[in-house]
């Protein structure tokens, strides 16, 4: 009769499942015994009278499937035997191998620590030009002006991203317009709206062609 049940089961942990099989079977006969003589002294306590057998059976049953499953969902919830997790790599083998090249997938990028980003992926540059259309930015190296309403797009985009970006570095060479004038004022006003750090860099010379 047992012999069937055996062939679903693991071979390598075949004593562990049996063990494991034991416990419950052992758990469900504490609890209905239990469960059992708790009803009856409480029964001589209060009424004096023995409980029906029949009460005393189904209190016994109920006693016993409870424990039993608890007991069944404690050892066997865990992930099978070798325990320490579920599903593949788990068990004996957990913390090595396959499972900790998945567990180091897992890892969140806000996990990794901030100063393992390049500092130029920390802030932005924009470099201030002089124009007459309105075009007065220029981000990074990019050869294109922009209007402040583009720079404000790209740094909310750029907020959206998931490297850190701590520092707005504004760019002012000789013939830029002055650190004074609105079309500065305003990107430093845009920095401190994004609660970033605004910062002032004059260089010598023109602005680069």
């Amino acid at each position: 009769m047992i012999a069937v049940p055996l062939l679903f089961l693991p071979s390598d942990n075949l004593g562990d499942w049996l063990m494991r099989g034991l416990a419950v079977i052992g758990a469900a006969a504490l609890g209905g015994f239990g469960a059992g003589l708790i009803v009856q002294i409480s029964a001589r306590l209060t009424t004096t009278r023995q409980v029906p057998r029949p009460v005393l059976r189904i209190i016994r049953l109920l006693g016993a499937i409870t424990c039993g499953l608890l007991v069944a969902y404690a050892l066997f919830h865990s992930g099978g035997p070798g325990g320490g997790g579920s599903g593949e790599g788990g068990g004996k083998d957990a913390g090595k191998g396959q499972y900790l090249i998945n567990q180091s997938k897992d890892v969140s990028p806000k996990d990794t620590p901030n100063d393992t980003y390049p500092a130029e992926m920390k802030s932005m540059r924009i470099t201030v030009v002089p124009a007459k259309d309105g075009r007065y930015y220029r981000i990074g190296d990019e050869k294109q002006a922009l209007t402040f309403a583009e720079v404000k797009d790209r740094v909310a985009f750029r907020r959206a991203q998931a490297m850190p970006f701590e520092r707005l570095i504004i760019v002012l060479y000789e013939d830029s317009p002055d650190r004074n004038t609105p079309v500065v004022q305003q990107v430093k006003t845009l920095a401190q709206d994004n609660n970033l750090t605004p910062e002032i860099s004059e260089p010598k010379g023109k602005v680069p062609s």
